[in-house]
């Protein structure tokens, strides 16, 4: 795109207040976006004064698309161009539509043509031309060799994340060695829970099938995903800058494999210690399509081993250096309480009657009993 010269996005009203004969169209050839983009550009150079003064730069229409999604390259594509042909407004909406059809079918017409991805003898594989393998086999593979990254694919009902690991294109050879795994992220993980569940999933494999050095699997992932990288700041920056406090019912080895509970600072509105039980209290923002918010008390309270490790949890918590909190040599016990349910983990029923119930209210097993993380529903207390 460089011999195109500057290039700018603009807003299609603008544009499409121009006749397309003010435009020479330059569609792009297909090119290759590490690690799973394919893009096709078109490139729209001004040609009257009246055009070049209103774009200084180039006009660019962007198109990009999963090369390794289930769906195909063409319903990719056609979702990404379709919107353009929506958008056409104003007296020249008929020539646009006839210059905009035409550089569609050119930019499909690329599609036909992978071998111009990568220069001989490099070439391109797609996904069918995989071997799917398991988590162990692929770790058995050197990670500088792989693309280690996040996904998002429409299934049959939504949308979902997935983590893909597979051998790192281009390829050479007659038969080269193609390798895939992927593998669905657990519904209910943040940003800051991405990189704990991977390493968790690794640690769920037998010693023997684990890699040597975990971290630098997790490196290679972020170099691919920096943003999962961890938010934690210093205590010296603003309360709300610093990370989400999550609670993890289990140890915190085992993020996304056991229920969490997520605290953004702003909806903290208390912390609270005394002797071995902290207090947190505070709100959970729900959004909706239609983007109104509705907000959901929640207490959560912490069980520690005595009063000092309380203090080091309840610190912690302050200083915003750590964002899961689960069962640990500090943590004992943890209960939550969110709407009209108590969450509970290593607490006894006694304990989670004294600490989450108000007056005239009693708790009643919703949960199977042989469950570590029971879920009580809140009701009125019987008379006696």
């Amino acid at each position: 795109m460089d011999s195109f010269g500057p290039l700018q996005q603009i807003k299609n009203e603008l544009l499409f207040s121009f006749a397309p004969t003010e435009f020479e169209f330059l569609p792009g050839k297909l090119m290759w976006e590490s690690p799973c983009w394919l893009s096709a550009d078109i490139v729209l150079r001004p040609l009257t004064p009246a055009s070049r003064e209103a774009f200084l730069l180039n006009v660019l229409m962007p198109h990009r698309w999963d090369a390794f999604a289930k769906a195909s390259w063409e319903e990719q594509l056609w979702a990404a161009f379709a919107p353009r042909l929506r958008d056409i407004l104003g007296q020249y909406r008929n020539d646009w539509w006839k210059k905009l059809w035409g550089s569609y079918s050119f930019l499909k017409g690329q599609i036909q043509n992978v071998d111009q991805l990568f220069p001989l003898p490099f070439r391109f594989m797609k996904r069918e031309a995989f071997a799917i393998v398991g988590l162990p086999t692929i770790l058995k593979e050197k990670p500088e060799t792989l693309s280690i990254y996040l996904a998002t694919e429409k299934r049959r009902y939504s949308e979902y994340s997935f983590l893909r690991i597979h051998s790192s294109p281009p390829f050479a050879g007659a038969v080269p060695r193609c390798l895939w795994f992927e593998k669905r992220l657990p519904g209910g993980l943040h940003v800051e829970d991405v990189l704990p569940w991977f390493a968790a999933t690794i640690c769920r494999l037998p010693r023997k099938q684990q890699p040597v050095d975990i971290e630098e699997w997790k490196r290679r992932l972020l170099e691919f995903e920096p943003d999962l990288a961890s938010s934690a700041n210093t205590r010296k920056e603003s309360w709300t800058d610093r990370s989400k406090v999550v609670f993890v019912f289990g140890p915190t080895c085992k993020v996304g494999y056991r229920s969490l509970f997520h605290f953004e600072r702003r909806d903290i509105a208390e912390v609270l210690r005394k002797g071995k039980f902290l207090t947190i209290k505070g709100a959970t923002r729900h959004l909706y399509a239609d983007n109104s918010e509705v907000q959901l008390e929640r207490i959560v309270f912490i069980v520690a081993a005595d009063a000092d490790a309380c203090k080091r949890v309840e610190r912690q918590i302050f200083d915003g250096e750590k964002v899961h909190f689960g069962l640990d040599c500090d943590i004992v016990g943890m209960i939550v309480r969110s709407g009209e349910f108590v969450h509970a983990m290593n607490v006894s029923v006694e304990i989670v009657r004294s600490l989450a119930l108000g007056k005239g209210e009693d708790i009643r097993l919703e949960s199977n009993p042989r469950r570590k993380h029971r879920l009580y529903l809140i009701a009125e207390a019987r008379p006696i």
